[in-house]
């Protein structure tokens, strides 16, 4: 009865040229009974557009690498790019190829067990459209691990999932340091979790828990990195209008991030125009034991939501695809890759990806006297022009910004804002000398090599030129 059965389902597979065709069949009661190699049997009998292989441990290797259902998420309209313009994309298109220059848009990425495909895949883009929007003179793998790690409940839940969306605004808002593979030596802060088992040409480091806790934040390099953190960093467009206007690297427009419309044509134009972006989609039980083809879901029961990079598209027997970089090393799949039902979103596929203009790393100098130049042309306060870079950044981020919101109002906490902004200057001062905290240099040393009076002072000659 079975094998009759099979031989008709295969029979009405070959009949179904189109996908559109084949996703209007129902599906068979009895195959909610199926698993394992039965269930992979019917996979592949029922439909001939991708190949289905399978693996004992399949289930359990995605399941730990998947995010719970509950960060499928509606994107507001206002979040959402009106229209992408630019010249018509092509009918196929690999990112790999149009930009060789762009080597990582050619890497894939090991996310280990951790369900950190939202910040894997969000560090990818954002170091592919660094390199593609600054024409390849801007070549750097963004750190996963900082976004993973230090992004905290405003991105997700870390190893257990997260919003692309998140990732991108708090790279916008604080900046990610560079990344790169497992025990990276030239990266500020590579992978936290060496990949599970075996792979070919790579070294063994062990079998790996089921999933990894989420790793802890630490807001440094590590050892033997020469730069630090804070120089590190690199932002999606840092939304200061004077170092737009006074540095021509990124001129193109004034937006930041942004989720696409669910227009298969606008995708494909903001990929070819500005580089790889995230898409999150439902993963079901049959994608477990995809091995190489169009992926087109078939049966099975949703399992959670997977986030990944698109890099292209094509058309294959028919049949229009998206060209996928999975973050599950370079043995699964089609080396690491997959393609999938493009133009129907297909799982919600299509629904939400998101995308950004890049503001690559203009040195720390360049950011902080950018910000200190605008703050001060919005109020009008004039600045002491002696004050170094490291004290401008900090505490315009931290104290100014903040006093400025409620103008005079706040001076009624002067002692407070004097006792803080005290403490703030002579390190950040002491640390551009090349003194460390616990090295004894007077005050008055440390601010005559500088020529800056001290905080009280400043803050006495009058209520708002204060420094």
């Amino acid at each position: 009865m079975w094998i009759l059965a099979s031989l008709a389902v295969t029979a009405i597979a070959a009949k179904l040229k189109t996908a559109e065709e084949f996703l209007a069949q129902p599906i068979e009661k009895h195959v909610e009974q199926l698993s394992g190699q039965a269930f992979v049997d019917y996979i592949n009998e029922r439909q001939s557009f991708f190949t289905a292989e399978y693996s004992p441990e399949a289930e359990a290797f995605v399941k730990a690498r998947i995010m719970d259902p509950s960060f499928l998420v509606k994107p507001k309209k206002e979040e959402v790019l009106t229209a992408v313009y630019g010249e018509d994309p092509p009918e196929s298109f690999d990112a790999r190829t149009h930009w060789p220059e762009c080597k990582s848009i050619g890497t894939i990425r090991d996310q280990s067990a951790c369900g950190s495909c939202w910040a894997v895949s969000s560090a990818g883009a954002m170091s592919d459209e660094i390199c593609v929007q600054s024409n390849g003179t801007k070549k750097v793998m963004i750190s996963d691990t900082d976004i993973l790690s230090c992004c905290g409940t405003e991105c997700g839940d870390g190893c257990h999932g997260g919003w692309p969306m998140e990732a991108y605004r708090w790279m916008e808002r604080d900046g990610v340091v560079t990344g790169g593979k497992y025990r990276q030596k030239d990266a500020c802060k590579p992978y936290a979790f060496y990949p599970c088992g075996y792979h070919k040409h790579e070294p063994y480091y062990g079998r790996c828990p089921f999933r990894w806790p989420t790793p802890t934040c630490r807001k440094r390099c590590q050892r033997k990195y020469k730069t630090s953190y804070e120089e590190d960093k690199y932002f999606v467009n840092l939304n200061i209008r004077i170092l737009l206007r006074k540095y021509n690297g990124f001129r193109k427009r004034a937006t930041k991030t942004y989720y696409l419309p669910n227009d298969e044509r606008s995708i494909r134009q903001e990929i070819y125009k500005n580089g790889p972006v995230v898409a999150v989609f439902k993963v079901y039980s049959d994608f477990v034991y995809y091995k190489k083809g169009i992926y087109v879901h078939t049966d099975g029961y949703w399992t959670g939501l997977h986030a990944v990079r698109v890099i292209g598209w094509g058309r294959e027997n028919g049949t229009d695809y998206w060209l996928v970089a999975n973050s599950y090393n370079t043995d699964w799949g089609e080396d690491g890759y997959f393609r999938i039902l493009r133009g129907e979103n297909h799982c919600d596929f299509e629904d939400g990806m998101v995308g950004g203009i890049m503001g690559y790393n203009l040195g720390y100098d360049v950011r902080a006297n950018a910000a200190w130049m605008e703050w001060t042309t919005t109020t009008g306060i004039l600045c002491d022009k002696k004050m170094p870079i490291q004290l401008k950044s900090k505490i315009f981020r931290s104290v100014v910004r903040p006093i400025a919101l409620y103008e005079t109002e706040c001076w009624a906490a002067t002692k407070v804002a004097k006792q803080f902004l005290h403490t703030m200057e002579m390190r950040m001062q002491g640390w551009s000398m090349g003194v460390p905290l616990k090295d004894k240099v007077l005050n008055e040393v440390i601010r005559s090599t500088f020529g800056v009076a001290p905080i009280a002072d400043k803050m006495s000659q009058a209520r708002l030129p204060w420094f």
